[in-house]
């Protein structure tokens, strides 16, 4: 593997998205037939919103080495933002075939479970992931994400206080712990957890939560208002709708 093509895999893997056109040029230069950098430019062009050329590129990448896991994660991210999650979780099935113990491919199968597959089976196949790796934060997130569209209080807080055992700032974790003590009138705690929130977070949401409890301190009864209103906001919050939308966006952190 070439020094490019070093580069390129550091890139992807920290998704570090801002270098990844200048170092693909460079690899295709020194390497026009290299499957790595044309998958990576496909990536580029997804970035870009060239859906299109992106497509082409991870097809050319695959024509070259049909093995390609780059270009392969990349026609992944295209069906799950083109909202053909049926392709989409074909895809995700082989890459776990090949790299059965990999924990981006299993968040990434579960994040995609949830929104087009059963409760049922994304609960099943969120339990053998985070089997797998009880260690990930992110699937311990989508873990409690799942719990916290069901009725189960009790699971949810246990699995809140678990997460915050290894992610100390989880936002979700810490909403949900806060809204648990509003309900159980332990104003201090919730006061502490939506705090956090607010830190974590800063919106008109948090802060209006916060006048929530406020209220329901004062003992006008308004703390089951407060619960129900800001769990219809966390959905936008955190899994914002355009997720559900005919197109799903992904994100391009850095």
């Amino acid at each position: 593997m070439s020094l490019p093509e070093q580069q390129l895999n550091v890139l992807l893997t920290n998704g570090w998205w801002q270098h990844l056109d200048s170092v693909s040029d460079t690899a295709l230069a020194s390497e026009p037939d290299s499957s790595l950098a044309i998958a990576s430019k496909g990536f580029v062009c997804l970035r870009d919103g060239r859906t299109d050329e992106a497509r082409d590129l991870f097809h050319d990448s695959l024509a070259i080495d049909a093995s390609d896991v780059v270009a392969r994660i990349g026609l992944f991210n295209l069906h799950y933002q083109d909202a053909n999650f049926a392709e989409a979780d074909k895809l995700i099935m082989d890459l776990l075939q090949d790299m059965p113990h990999e924990p981006g491919l299993h968040a990434a199968q579960c994040r995609l479970y949830a929104i087009f597959a059963s409760r049922e089976r994304t609960e099943k196949t969120i339990q053998q992931a985070v089997h797998l790796h009880p260690e990930s934060e992110e699937l311990r997130t989508i873990e409690l994400y799942h719990a916290y569209k069901g009725k189960d209080q009790a699971k949810k807080t246990e699995l809140s206080l678990d997460l915050l055992q290894l992610d100390p700032e989880n936002f979700l974790a810490h909403l949900i712990l806060g809204q648990a003590r509003i309900r159980e009138r332990d104003f201090e705690s919730a006061e502490h957890h939506l705090q956090t929130c607010m830190s974590l977070a800063p919106s008109e949401n948090s802060a209006r939560m916060l006048k929530y409890l406020e209220v329901a301190r004062s003992g006008k009864g308004a703390w089951r208002l407060a619960a129900w209103a800001y769990r219809r906001k966390i959905m936008k919050l955190l899994f914002p709708r355009h997720y559900l939308r005919k197109r799903v966006k992904l994100k391009w952190d850095r």
